[in-house]
């Protein structure tokens, strides 16, 4: 911007305001001086690789967007953990898209750096966590393949039915076991027939034939 102004001799003189950011960079606003061009081989771009100086755009991801950690010679390109890197409102790195359906973006560190595959705290969804679900009579969980699952029962405790909602469901310590899905209770007469899985409870008015319970 030119500003007008006396002399000392009364002559009309003029005075070029430049604002510090354009003095420095070089650049209109909107854009930032990147030294460098290409990436070399430790990541950062480097100006003997490259095709010289130049203005950027500071919502480019591939120059670091407006970040001040991106700034200087080196312009480094986002770089965010199993995703996809945009230029946020505030000129930061941020996430636009996670790469992989297996990882999310839970805290907030950009990136996608939260495993939800397998996370217990953070199990299919960054707000599922599997060891506030109120499963009974359960000692441990475990996020396996996006879902929580119970890992150990609590001790005098069986889990038959393999549903987890339901928790350890079998007192084993009054005589019951289980056998197949059900918890069958050994002590009252009932008993296993079969092995395994593919086992059933019996109660005690019947036989165990082939597998099956047949009344006697």
């Amino acid at each position: 911007m030119a500003v007008a102004a006396l002399g000392a001799y009364g002559l009309l003189a003029c005075t070029l305001v430049v604002s510090s950011d354009e003095l420095t960079q070089g650049c209109p606003e909107g854009f930032k001086r990147c030294d460098i061009v290409d990436l070399n081989e430790d990541g950062f771009r480097d100006l003997t690789e490259g095709d010289g100086p130049g203005c950027v755009s500071v919502d480019d991801p591939d120059y670091g967007c407006n970040d001040p950690n991106s700034m200087g010679t080196q312009c480094r390109p986002c770089s965010l953990t199993h995703a996809t890197p945009i230029c946020g409102p505030g000129g930061q790195c941020v996430v636009g898209g996670c790469d992989d359906s297996e990882y999310a973006d839970c805290d907030d560190t950009p990136g996608c750096e939260t495993h939800v595959a397998s996370d217990v705290n953070h199990c299919r969804t960054c707000d599922t966590n599997c060891e506030t679900l109120p499963w009974p009579n359960v000692q441990s969980r475990i996020c396996a393949n996006f879902n929580c699952a119970i890992f150990t029962c609590q001790s005098g405790y069986a889990d038959c039915d393999k549903v987890a909602a339901s928790g350890c469901e079998c007192n084993t310590a009054d005589g019951r076991e289980c056998c197949g899905p059900r918890c069958c209770n050994i002590g009252d007469g009932q008993h296993c027939c079969g092995t395994g899985n593919q086992s059933k409870c019996c109660d005690a008015n019947e036989a165990c034939v082939d597998g099956d319970c047949v009344p006697m």
